[in-house]
């Protein structure tokens, strides 16, 4: 819920809260503004797209252990829009945000490649769709 002028408008559905901006010149001239409040880390050419559809954006730029937590916030969100789709589009969105995760932390595409690989030759990848059912003790 959000407060605007002591009243509280909007509801949090589907992550954002939709805003009824009301002033006294918007109901004279038969207008009002609809804002959603998304807080969440968007790709670089998201507010000239906005801005290029008649609407504004407002952002910040972030950084640091903000940066991080924002990065992975988006992880399991796009995550969970790959579980919810199964689409292909989803899951290389998924793809580049573990791609600015490792350009945070200074981590090249091919470091990240030989650690994965490293990991296939030490414990094996999924070729085998192998289910692991249960661990008797001897």
């Amino acid at each position: 819920m959000a407060n605007h002028k002591g009243k509280v408008f909007g509801d949090d559905r589907d992550g954002f809260i939709t805003i009824p901006i009301i002033d006294e010149n918007e109901v004279r001239d038969g207008r009002s503004e609809r804002i959603k409040v998304y807080n969440k880390l968007i790709r670089d050419k998201i507010p000239q797209i906005i801005e290029d559809n008649g609407k504004k954006a407002i952002i910040e730029k972030v950084s640091g252990k903000e940066y991080l937590d924002l990065l992975n916030a988006k992880l399991g969100e796009e995550l969970q829009e790959y579980l919810d789709s199964q689409s292909i589009e989803e899951l290389a969105d998924l793809v580049e945000v573990v791609y600015a995760i490792l350009d945070y932390k200074g981590v090249s595409r091919q470091e990240f490649e030989d650690i994965r690989k490293q990991k296939v030759e030490e414990r094996g990848a999924f070729q085998d769709m192998l289910l692991l059912k249960e661990v008797i003790d001897g």
